[in-house]
């Protein structure tokens, strides 16, 4: 099944970036396995009712890699862009797709990042929640 696309323009690369304008339900089952897949819970000292506390889970977590955002970052990369062309409308292979972020100019590649995380956001939000 296509999803549909949107177009963000870069302003200082001037590249064209082809967006999918959700996660689909497998890629976001994907994001969520690779932060859980990094993260230790400790268990062991925790009651039933301290499990349903969100402020005493997060204290519970530790060993948590400080790169698991830029993880993050890579699979959006992957699961959301669907193609990017250059200034002069050459396409760049799916291949190249990371280090071309990479080589982006950080103007670009914060704004491109924020239309990332946004996306992602908005994926998991219920279809309510969407019109509020």
């Amino acid at each position: 099944m296509e999803r549909p696309t949107l177009e963000l323009l870069l302003p200082q690369s001037k590249a064209k970036v082809v967006l999918y304008k959700y996660l689909s339900n497998g890629q976001f089952n994907d994001i969520q396995k690779s932060l859980l897949s990094n993260v230790k819970i400790n268990m062991s000292d925790l009651s039933d009712d301290d499990a349903k506390n969100a402020e005493v889970l997060k204290k519970s977590m530790n060993d948590i890699p400080a790169n698991l955002a830029f993880n993050q970052g890579e699979l959006l990369q992957k699961f959301i862009i669907k193609e990017i062309y250059n200034e002069d409308g050459t396409i760049v292979l799916t291949e190249s797709i990371v280090q071309f972020v990479y080589d982006l100019p950080i103007s670009d590649g914060q704004l491109l990042q924020a239309e990332l995380t946004r996306i992602e956001k908005e994926s998991n939000l219920s279809a309510q929640a969407k019109k509020k």
